[in-house]
């Protein structure tokens, strides 16, 4: 059975990203943090195609909504520091990879200048409530045996996204604490957990939440206060793409954008068609996605008849009309979901918001880099073809991990209620991350990572057990 080493050469090689961030794998993640914060500074010399000013606002009055004026207030002062962690799948909020990599981007925005504690995060909602990161429930790392997962949504239907999810209610608490309770949990790990989940789910701000959306963004406040307190960051995770869609829709009415011009440019229809990614995949297909009644995903083609096309869960044909007008009003009313590409192109690619992800994003995101690109020198604008292709797109903090959860006989990746478990606070984290090598960070991070690039069929029966012990003799002094 593979050790912890092979694993990290095995991860390695179908990962070009950990590849070539190995390649430093022997500087501090203290100084891979510094690294990453360069990455804005320079993206931020660059001048934009567009202002990001209406970025800005806009993600101040969405944190307005969820979150108060204060936290509000802070959260535009973060994000005005030109960069967004986009590692996150929204909901996923007990998952110890993302978690950790949150904290790592804590570090930066201070790098950069952050004097608040508010650290926004871009969650993609488009994404199923049952995905890796498992927005349907808590992931807890509590045993050597194998990562728990505790569900609060039933497991029909299995594929409903995170964007269509209900809020997390008073039925589904209940639920939660007799699965709780007949696990086989230890008596002091079950107390645990339903006062966090009493503490979160059940504070009044939190169950006054419209959609499950909302009482995302509540819950993770309330848990960054219940982990790290009064002064310590404030983890403010906020929907990607109902964030971004009223831009979006301004963008796409005025017909004046660079992104704009792809739908109201009569040869943007065969460039669209012809420019693919590395799957084969033409622009055409990763422009929108819209959602069944079960809140399911229903993939979206822009055909030649300007008709954007799909077929749904019970294989009838949808259509959806996407000039400029319609397509302004379908985003807005929810209709239509905007697609990542979208978001980044907006975002990144015209107002220079640096992304921050995980190996997956540091491979897809430059190749959307070149196809808008493409995109907007087939259209003849060719100056700003070259401005889109100046911006890093490297920027990487999920993956690399520093602090475990152990017992006598293992240690294994800490997510938020290990954090609470070990009541550890923001004391020692920094230090941690100063005294462990960025490579060492991997390895650590192995386990979910190893998950993340394989199929279950391929991981060798006991392989997390076995990483569980290995890791507590590895790094002791990693553990919380």
């Amino acid at each position: 059975m593979m050790n912890a080493e092979e694993l990290l050469k095995f991860c390695c090689e179908r990962s070009r990203t950990m590849r070539e961030s190995l390649k430093n794998g022997e500087m501090a993640l203290a100084d891979f943090i510094h690294l990453q914060a360069d990455k804005v500074r320079k993206n931020r010399d660059i001048k934009p195609l567009l202002d990001p000013e209406d970025f800005y606002r806009r993600t101040e009055e969405f944190a307005l909504e969820r979150l108060g004026s204060e936290k509000a207030r802070e959260v535009g002062a973060a994000v005005r520091l030109g960069a967004m962690m986009t590692a996150d799948h929204h909901g996923g909020i007990y998952c110890a990879q993302t978690f950790q990599a949150d904290l790592i981007y804590a570090e930066i925005l201070k790098e950069l200048g952050n004097e608040t504690a508010l650290v926004p995060v871009m969650s993609g909602g488009q994404v199923e409530l049952d995905s890796s990161t498992y927005a349907r429930g808590i992931c807890l790392h509590l045993t050597g045996r194998q990562m728990e997962r505790f569900p609060f949504f039933s497991s029909r239907p299995a594929a409903r996204t995170a964007y269509a999810a209900p809020a997390v209610g008073e039925e589904m608490v209940k639920r939660f604490y007799g699965m709780v309770k007949e696990s086989g949990l230890s008596e002091n790990d079950k107390a645990g957990l339903s006062e966090l989940v009493k503490e979160v789910y059940e504070c009044d701000e939190v169950r006054s939440s419209s959609a499950f959306e909302d009482q995302v963004t509540r819950a993770g406040a309330v848990l960054s206060k219940k982990l790290f307190g009064e002064d310590g960051p404030v983890l403010a995770y906020l929907e990607a793409e109902r964030l971004n869609a009223p831009i979006l829709a301004k963008e796409i009415s005025e017909k004046r954008t660079p992104l704009s011009r792809l739908f109201s440019d009569e040869r943007a229809s065969w460039l669209m068609k012809n420019i693919r990614q590395s799957d084969g995949a033409p622009v055409t297909d990763i422009l929108f996605k819209a959602l069944d009644k079960k809140g399911r995903k229903i993939n979206l083609s822009l055909n030649e008849d300007r008709m954007l096309r799909g077929r749904d869960w019970e294989g009838n044909d949808i259509a959806f009309p996407a000039d400029p007008e319609k397509l302004t009003e379908l985003i807005l009313n929810q209709s239509l979901i905007p697609g990542f590409f979208l978001i980044a192109c907006s975002c990144l690619f015209e107002r220079g918001i640096t992304w921050f992800g995980g190996v997956f994003q540091t491979e897809y995101l430059p190749e959307w880099q070149q196809m808008f690109a493409d995109l907007l020198s087939g259209l003849g604008m060719k100056s700003e073809a070259e401005t889109v292709r100046k911006y890093d797109c490297s920027g990487y903090v999920c993956g690399p991990m520093f602090a475990l959860y152990g017992t006598d006989d293992f240690a294994n990746v800490a997510g938020p209620v290990e954090f609470m478990f070990r009541k550890t606070g923001t004391g020692g984290l920094r230090e941690m991350m100063e005294n462990i090598s960025l490579r060492d960070a991997h390895l650590i991070g192995i386990s979910e990572m190893f998950a993340d690039l394989t199929r279950p069929d391929e991981r060798p029966e006991g392989w997390y057990e076995k990483i569980g012990r290995e890791l507590k003799e590895l790094f002791p002094e990693n553990i919380l």
